[in-house]
This record gives structure tokens, sequence and C-alpha cells, in this order.
């Protein structure tokens, strides 16, 4: 797992990405959604983008990404 925060985003991953876990030799699938969900003490509601890797047989996550604005 990684995180970093260059110019005001916030950018995390965890496992492996979707190209690695191909490289593996995994069958896997992504899925991308966007979410500016927030609790109200939250100042801002910037939209977080988020993507999971999963094998495609078992529904096994072997990977996540997630970004946002600061």
């Amino acid at each position: 797992s990684n995180a970093i925060c260059v110019f005001g985003y916030n950018m995390a991953s965890t496992g492996w990405s979707e190209e690695t876990a191909k490289k593996k030799g995994l069958k896997v699938k992504s899925n991308f959604f966007k979410d500016a969900e927030r609790p109200e003490f939250m100042p801002s509601y910037e939209d977080v983008l988020v993507k999971i890797i999963y094998e495609e047989d078992t529904r096994r996550m072997v990977g996540a990404q997630i970004a946002s604005k600061h």
C-alpha cells in the first residue's frame, strides 16, 4: 500500500493494479466509480474517484486505487 499528496490531490493504492494482476496471470475485472458523499463535518464535497480490481471468477478483491482533491 502507498499514498501520496501532490499539488492538492490525495492518491492511494493497495494490492495489485489491474495491469500487474494480469501480468501475474489472474483473470481480473475492475469497477470505477465516483462519489461525493461526505459527513456534515467535512468542509468540502469534492469527488472521490475509486477503482476496485477483483478476480472475475471468485470476485476476490486484489487491489484498489483512490484519488481526491484535498
